[in-house]
């Protein structure tokens, strides 16, 4: 999409909600018109802004429209699904990470304050 090759991924997501808004309430809330968009929109996150904890609503939205457009047990099920999985590990995983580093940052702070005492 040009808008976020420029780095512009918020312009490029409000368009993007807006055109979502619009297809929806022309074509409905599962309707299969609105795959594009909100593929567009997981992408940015994914992609772009490397956000998966973001895109997930849209991916998931993406497992629905699917699902009701083909069937529970449709293999086109079997790509968002992994996505969906893959996007909430790695949300889960930058969560861990960062609690990790908090609490490396706090045991070094501890020390830190400690050494005076020691000396």
């Amino acid at each position: 999409m040009a808008l976020t090759a420029a780095g512009r991924a918020p312009d490029a997501i409000t368009a993007l909600e807006r055109i979502l808004a619009v297809q929806a309430a022309s074509s409905g809330e599962l309707a299969e018109s609105l795959l594009p968009t909100l593929t567009s929109l997981a992408n940015i996150f994914l992609l772009e802004l490397h956000n998966p904890g973001q895109a997930v609503p849209y991916l998931e939205r993406i497992v629905a429209v699917t699902e009701h457009a083909r069937g529970p047990n449709d293999l086109r099920l079997i790509a968002p699904l992994r996505q969906v999985g893959d996007a909430l590990a790695e949300s889960d995983e930058a969560v861990s990470d960062l609690r990790n580093y908090i609490l490396a940052l706090k045991e070094q702070q501890q020390s830190q304050a400690a050494q005076p005492y020691l000396d």
